[in-house]
């Protein structure tokens, strides 16, 4: 094979390879504001899940505490109240 056809050979793989990977720099600023948008949703969700679990867990401990204190405020030798009796 001739340099110059191996050169021109080279040089259309080459570029065949360079438009399968790069991008317009438009579509990747594109790509990289869509790839923002979803991190700050999933961070959002995140910020918000935990937030819920964080109010479910104080209204939990709050519901189990609630019936202990009605225990000991109670005098010595008669019950609480059951409820639903």
């Amino acid at each position: 094979m001739k340099s110059g056809t191996l050169r021109k050979t080279i040089g259309t793989a080459l570029m065949a390879c360079g438009m399968m990977f790069a991008h317009p720099l438009g579509e990747m600023k594109k790509h990289q504001q869509m790839t923002d948008e979803l991190l700050g949703t999933m961070l959002e969700q995140r910020e918000k899940m935990h937030a819920q679990m964080k109010a479910r867990h104080e209204q939990m401990q709050s519901q189990m505490g609630k019936p202990q204190q009605t225990e000991k405020q109670a005098p010595e030798g008669h019950e609480a109240p059951h409820e639903g009796k």
